[in-house]
């Protein structure tokens, strides 16, 4: 994901289409690709914006999360679930079997986090992807 950020960054500014194929081994990489994909390419996400860029953050990088991260995850996770990804012409996944070992991923961390704080929820992804 970072080197598909890096082209997309050098590339020319009134760049309008490019297209990436991000692949990984680790199933939880390629869910957590997805859903950032879905974050930066929806229409309300700015990257002036400190809060949306903190949770980029947060999303990416961090497993100390704050309420407020936590409550947005659920969100986009749910309309991820939902579907709402197959909208996104950003996104193509092909396999139906890929699709569900997804969305395995994704129910998952709902799961996780709509019963647990912030707190609790960032220890258990470090403890089971050895997120650093």
């Amino acid at each position: 994901m970072r080197n598909a950020f890096h082209t997309a960054a050098q590339g020319p500014r009134n760049l309008m289409n490019l297209n990436i194929h991000l692949n990984d081994s680790c199933v939880p990489v390629i869910a957590r690709n997805v859903l950032i994909t879905q974050i930066v390419t929806n229409k309300e996400f700015s990257a002036a914006n400190p809060d949306d860029l903190q949770y980029l953050w947060d999303v990416w990088y961090s497993t100390q999360w704050n309420d407020t991260t936590a409550k947005r995850f659920l969100k986009d996770v749910e309309q991820l679930l939902a579907g709402q990804w197959r909208s996104n012409s950003s996104v193509v996944i092909t396999a139906d079997a890929d699709i569900s070992i997804l969305e395995k991923t994704w129910n998952y961390w709902k799961d996780t986090v709509s019963t647990m704080n912030a707190d609790t929820f960032s220890n258990i992804m470090q403890q089971r992807y050895k997120f650093r």
